[in-house]
Protein backbone atom coordinates (compact mmCIF):
# COMPACT_ATOMS: atom_id res chain seq x y z
CA UNK A 1 0.00 0.00 0.00
CA UNK A 2 1.32 3.49 -0.86
CA UNK A 3 0.56 6.49 0.85
CA UNK A 4 0.87 8.95 -1.94
CA UNK A 5 0.33 13.20 -2.00
CA UNK A 6 1.30 15.58 -4.83
CA UNK A 7 3.98 17.92 -3.91
CA UNK A 8 4.29 20.08 -6.93
CA UNK A 9 3.43 23.63 -7.15
CA UNK A 10 0.77 24.44 -9.67
CA UNK A 11 0.87 26.44 -12.63
CA UNK A 12 -0.77 29.95 -11.64
CA UNK A 13 -2.18 32.63 -13.80
CA UNK A 14 -2.32 35.54 -12.38
CA UNK A 15 -4.82 38.55 -13.72
CA UNK A 16 -3.40 41.42 -12.54
CA UNK A 17 -6.40 42.59 -10.41
CA UNK A 18 -6.30 39.18 -8.45
CA UNK A 19 -2.31 39.19 -8.03
CA UNK A 20 -3.04 42.36 -6.43
CA UNK A 21 -5.66 41.35 -4.14
CA UNK A 22 -3.73 38.18 -2.94
CA UNK A 23 -0.65 40.59 -2.21
CA UNK A 24 -2.79 42.84 -0.39
CA UNK A 25 -4.09 39.55 1.63
CA UNK A 26 -0.88 38.12 1.94
CA UNK A 27 1.25 41.21 3.44
CA UNK A 28 -1.42 41.91 5.81
CA UNK A 29 -2.11 38.32 7.18
CA UNK A 30 1.82 36.64 7.30
CA UNK A 31 1.30 32.89 7.49
CA UNK A 32 -2.33 32.79 7.60
CA UNK A 33 -3.05 31.33 4.60
CA UNK A 34 -0.99 28.63 4.69
CA UNK A 35 -0.39 27.70 8.53
CA UNK A 36 -2.72 25.25 10.31
CA UNK A 37 -1.91 27.09 13.84
CA UNK A 38 -4.17 30.33 13.01
CA UNK A 39 -7.58 28.80 14.34
CA UNK A 40 -9.79 31.96 12.64
CA UNK A 41 -12.49 30.60 10.57
CA UNK A 42 -12.60 33.90 8.85
CA UNK A 43 -9.01 33.88 8.13
CA UNK A 44 -9.09 29.83 6.78
CA UNK A 45 -12.19 30.46 4.88
CA UNK A 46 -10.54 33.45 2.91
CA UNK A 47 -7.22 31.82 2.31
CA UNK A 48 -9.05 28.51 0.83
CA UNK A 49 -10.83 31.11 -1.12
CA UNK A 50 -7.82 32.63 -2.47
CA UNK A 51 -5.82 29.38 -3.35
CA UNK A 52 -8.76 27.68 -4.98
CA UNK A 53 -9.10 30.92 -7.22
CA UNK A 54 -4.97 31.44 -7.85
CA UNK A 55 -3.97 27.76 -8.13
CA UNK A 56 -7.11 26.36 -9.67
CA UNK A 57 -7.45 24.19 -6.47
CA UNK A 58 -10.14 22.64 -4.34
CA UNK A 59 -11.52 24.20 -0.93
CA UNK A 60 -13.15 21.80 1.14
CA UNK A 61 -14.24 22.59 4.79
CA UNK A 62 -12.61 25.49 4.62
CA UNK A 63 -9.72 23.83 3.81
CA UNK A 64 -7.52 24.68 0.56
CA UNK A 65 -6.10 21.41 -1.17
CA UNK A 66 -3.98 21.39 -4.34
CA UNK A 67 -5.71 19.01 -7.45
CA UNK A 68 -2.99 16.20 -8.87
CA UNK A 69 -5.15 13.74 -11.15
CA UNK A 70 -8.70 13.93 -12.48
CA UNK A 71 -10.35 15.15 -9.33
CA UNK A 72 -13.39 17.14 -10.01
CA UNK A 73 -13.99 19.67 -7.37
CA UNK A 74 -17.34 21.69 -6.81
CA UNK A 75 -19.15 23.21 -3.95
CA UNK A 76 -17.21 21.93 -1.39
CA UNK A 77 -17.60 18.27 -2.99
CA UNK A 78 -14.19 16.71 -4.80
CA UNK A 79 -15.25 12.90 -6.52
CA UNK A 80 -12.64 11.13 -8.78
CA UNK A 81 -8.86 9.69 -8.92
CA UNK A 82 -5.90 11.34 -7.68
CA UNK A 83 -4.49 13.41 -5.04
CA UNK A 84 -5.80 16.29 -2.93
CA UNK A 85 -2.75 17.70 -1.41
CA UNK A 86 -3.22 20.49 1.29
CA UNK A 87 -1.68 23.91 1.24
CA UNK A 88 -1.41 24.21 4.83
CA UNK A 89 0.83 22.44 7.30
CA UNK A 90 -0.58 19.02 9.02
CA UNK A 91 -1.71 20.55 12.23
CA UNK A 92 -0.73 18.60 15.27
CA UNK A 93 -3.86 17.21 16.04
CA UNK A 94 -5.81 16.96 12.70
CA UNK A 95 -9.17 15.87 13.44
CA UNK A 96 -12.43 15.64 10.82
CA UNK A 97 -15.28 14.44 11.06
CA UNK A 98 -15.55 13.02 7.05
CA UNK A 99 -18.65 12.14 4.80
CA UNK A 100 -17.87 10.12 1.98
CA UNK A 101 -19.01 7.44 -0.27
CA UNK A 102 -17.24 4.78 -2.55
CA UNK A 103 -17.47 3.18 -5.64
CA UNK A 104 -17.43 -0.43 -6.20
CA UNK A 105 -13.56 -1.36 -5.91
CA UNK A 106 -13.12 2.58 -4.37
CA UNK A 107 -10.54 3.70 -1.77
CA UNK A 108 -10.51 6.69 0.13
CA UNK A 109 -7.18 8.24 2.35
CA UNK A 110 -6.39 10.42 4.72
CA UNK A 111 -2.38 10.65 5.74
CA UNK A 112 -0.90 13.45 7.97
CA UNK A 113 2.20 14.56 9.30
CA UNK A 114 3.76 13.24 6.56
CA UNK A 115 7.07 13.60 4.86
CA UNK A 116 6.99 15.38 1.23
CA UNK A 117 7.75 12.79 -1.46
CA UNK A 118 11.37 12.95 -2.51
CA UNK A 119 11.96 14.45 -6.27
CA UNK A 120 10.81 12.60 -9.09
CA UNK A 121 7.99 10.33 -6.98
CA UNK A 122 4.36 10.85 -5.73
CA UNK A 123 4.38 9.14 -2.83
CA UNK A 124 4.81 10.23 0.88
CA UNK A 125 4.82 8.84 4.26
CA UNK A 126 3.09 8.98 6.93
CA UNK A 127 0.58 8.23 9.29
CA UNK A 128 -3.49 8.14 8.52
CA UNK A 129 -6.16 5.68 7.27
CA UNK A 130 -6.85 3.88 4.57
CA UNK A 131 -11.04 2.86 3.50
CA UNK A 132 -12.02 0.29 1.34
CA UNK A 133 -15.43 -1.14 0.60
CA UNK A 134 -15.02 -4.06 2.87
CA UNK A 135 -12.01 -3.18 4.74
CA UNK A 136 -10.24 0.21 6.51
CA UNK A 137 -7.04 0.55 8.82
CA UNK A 138 -5.13 2.70 10.29
CA UNK A 139 -1.24 2.58 8.89
CA UNK A 140 2.08 4.09 10.12
CA UNK A 141 5.17 4.41 8.03
CA UNK A 142 6.35 0.71 9.57
CA UNK A 143 3.43 -1.06 8.87
CA UNK A 144 0.30 -0.91 6.71
CA UNK A 145 -2.40 -1.72 9.41
CA UNK A 146 -3.48 -4.98 11.56
CA UNK A 147 -6.64 -3.75 13.16
CA UNK A 148 -9.73 -3.44 10.71
CA UNK A 149 -12.02 -0.33 11.83
CA UNK A 150 -15.01 -0.95 9.99
CA UNK A 151 -16.55 -1.58 6.36
CA UNK A 152 -17.57 1.21 4.01
CA UNK A 153 -19.69 -0.23 1.66
CA UNK A 154 -20.98 1.73 -1.41
CA UNK A 155 -23.40 3.99 1.17
CA UNK A 156 -22.77 7.07 2.08
CA UNK A 157 -20.37 6.86 5.29
CA UNK A 158 -19.92 9.64 7.99
CA UNK A 159 -16.88 8.96 10.18
CA UNK A 160 -14.18 10.79 13.07
CA UNK A 161 -10.69 10.41 12.31
CA UNK A 162 -7.92 11.83 14.26
CA UNK A 163 -4.33 11.83 13.69
CA UNK A 164 -2.17 13.04 17.06
CA UNK A 165 0.96 13.96 15.82
CA UNK A 166 3.12 15.48 18.62
CA UNK A 167 3.44 12.30 20.63
CA UNK A 168 6.54 10.13 20.19
CA UNK A 169 4.19 7.38 18.14
CA UNK A 170 1.88 8.81 16.52
CA UNK A 171 -1.69 8.28 18.19
CA UNK A 172 -4.75 7.67 15.50
CA UNK A 173 -8.31 7.30 16.32
CA UNK A 174 -11.05 6.61 14.19
CA UNK A 175 -15.00 5.65 14.58
CA UNK A 176 -17.37 5.00 12.06
CA UNK A 177 -19.80 7.37 13.20
CA UNK A 178 -20.28 11.61 13.67
CA UNK A 179 -17.32 13.22 15.98
CA UNK A 180 -19.05 13.64 19.10
CA UNK A 181 -19.93 17.17 20.60
CA UNK A 182 -17.84 16.88 23.30
CA UNK A 183 -14.45 15.49 24.36
CA UNK A 184 -14.44 11.62 24.69
CA UNK A 185 -12.17 8.85 25.84
CA UNK A 186 -10.04 7.63 22.60
CA UNK A 187 -10.94 3.70 24.21
CA UNK A 188 -14.86 4.35 23.13
CA UNK A 189 -14.00 5.20 19.65
CA UNK A 190 -13.73 1.46 17.36
CA UNK A 191 -10.02 1.66 16.25
CA UNK A 192 -6.90 3.55 18.48
CA UNK A 193 -3.54 2.70 17.50
CA UNK A 194 -2.05 2.90 20.72
CA UNK A 195 -4.49 -0.14 21.96
CA UNK A 196 -4.74 -2.09 18.84
CA UNK A 197 -1.05 -1.82 17.67
CA UNK A 198 0.40 -2.06 21.34
CA UNK A 199 -0.51 -5.32 22.07
CA UNK A 200 0.65 -6.55 18.91
CA UNK A 201 4.01 -4.93 19.98
CA UNK A 202 4.09 -2.80 17.21
CA UNK A 203 4.06 1.49 17.34
CA UNK A 204 3.01 3.78 14.26
CA UNK A 205 6.56 6.00 15.34
CA UNK A 206 7.12 9.50 14.78
CA UNK A 207 5.93 12.71 12.73
CA UNK A 208 7.69 12.29 9.22
CA UNK A 209 6.75 15.88 8.52
CA UNK A 210 4.02 18.29 7.87
CA UNK A 211 2.71 17.44 4.59
CA UNK A 212 -1.39 16.03 4.60
CA UNK A 213 -4.30 15.29 2.34
CA UNK A 214 -6.37 12.77 0.85
CA UNK A 215 -5.93 10.26 -1.92
CA UNK A 216 -9.10 8.80 -4.05
CA UNK A 217 -9.45 5.99 -6.29
CA UNK A 218 -13.06 5.85 -7.07
CA UNK A 219 -14.37 8.32 -4.30
CA UNK A 220 -15.90 11.02 -3.34
CA UNK A 221 -15.61 13.49 -0.39
CA UNK A 222 -19.24 14.87 -0.03
CA UNK A 223 -18.46 17.25 3.21
CA UNK A 224 -15.75 17.57 5.54
CA UNK A 225 -16.03 19.32 9.05
CA UNK A 226 -12.54 20.16 10.57
CA UNK A 227 -12.32 20.15 14.82
CA UNK A 228 -10.39 22.93 16.22
CA UNK A 229 -9.72 20.64 19.16
CA UNK A 230 -9.58 16.69 19.45
CA UNK A 231 -12.53 14.86 19.75
CA UNK A 232 -10.76 11.99 21.42
CA UNK A 233 -8.51 12.09 24.16
CA UNK A 234 -6.56 9.47 26.63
Amino acid sequence: MKSAIIQRPPAWRLPAALLALFLAVSFTHCGVLLKEGNKSGANQRIGALLLQILGGGCTIGSRGFRIDGEISCQSGIASGTGFLSAFSDSPDVLSVELTFQLEEGGELELIGGAAPPPAGENTARGHGFFIRNNLAQGFGPEHPGLISIGSAGTDVQTWCLEIHTPEPDVHLIADPAPCPSELKSAATAAYESESDLGGAGLGNGPRQGLAWGFRLNGAAILNANFNIEERFGE
